[in-house]
């Protein structure tokens, strides 16, 4: 099962370094169709220099021939809430809930 997964995410995932850009962007949008979605977000890793430019450009493609519009984040490790869960920053908590008015 480990090679079927390392194989999966070298060749299929579409974040990685092995599928180009063309690719990941026909994907993202072949199931962005599938799930009738009203807008994305892109959450990418802080420090990583590769990502939101990624981001940035599947989304310009995404927003040009589909119409869908989009968010991209960048975040760290997220913080314990102390019941089990995760909170998101104040600042990043008040952007998702903007993007998501924005889509009602």
């Amino acid at each position: 099962p480990y090679e079927q997964l390392a194989n999966w995410w070298i060749k299929d995932m579409s974040w990685s370094p092995s599928v180009s850009l063309k690719d990941r962007t026909e994907r993202i949008m072949e199931l962005l169709e599938k799930g009738r979605i009203d807008g994305v977000i892109f959450n990418c890793n802080w420090g990583c220099n590769w990502q939101p430019p990624l981001a940035k450009a599947i989304l310009d493609t995404i927003k040009e021939e589909m119409g869908i519009p989009g968010l991209i984040i960048t975040t760290g490790m997220p913080r314990k809430d102390g019941a089990g869960g995760y909170k998101l920053s104040g600042q990043l908590q008040t952007r998702i809930e903007a993007f998501i008015e924005m889509l009602k």
